[in-house]
């Protein structure tokens, strides 16, 4: 359970840390959502590290890393949907955090079930 806690601390760090920062300079030059997009594809490289080797993976299967990162991007959108929505109550890091701790329990059953 600790080594969850751990995995969820990194998680929100990395939104919060290198994603917030990361999507909040490129949207003064390109659209929001294109930003996000981009910044998915990284943030997906760097969960599956975690996840597959948190749930120990043997064998990975190109189709359903296809399938996983699919289901995740438009997870990934919707997420940043929410924080974007948040930012109109909250200042822009509390939107990240309170976002990431809730995604982080979608992206948990996403690559716990479908990998």
């Amino acid at each position: 359970m600790l080594d969850l806690l751990i995995l969820n601390i990194s998680y929100v760090a990395l939104r919060l840390f290198v994603a917030s920062p990361f999507i909040y300079f490129l949207k003064r030059y390109i659209n929001y959502y294109l930003a996000v997009l981009i910044f998915s594809q990284i943030s997906f490289l760097y969960d599956a590290v975690f996840f597959y080797n948190y749930f120990d993976v043997p064998n990975i299967d190109i189709f359903n890393v296809l399938y996983t990162n699919i289901i995740r991007t438009v997870r990934v959108i919707a997420a940043w949907s929410l924080i974007s929505w948040l930012n109109k109550y909250f200042n822009w890091n509390i939107s990240v955090i309170i976002g990431s701790e809730i995604t982080f329990l979608f992206d948990y059953y996403i690559f716990k079930y479908f990998s």
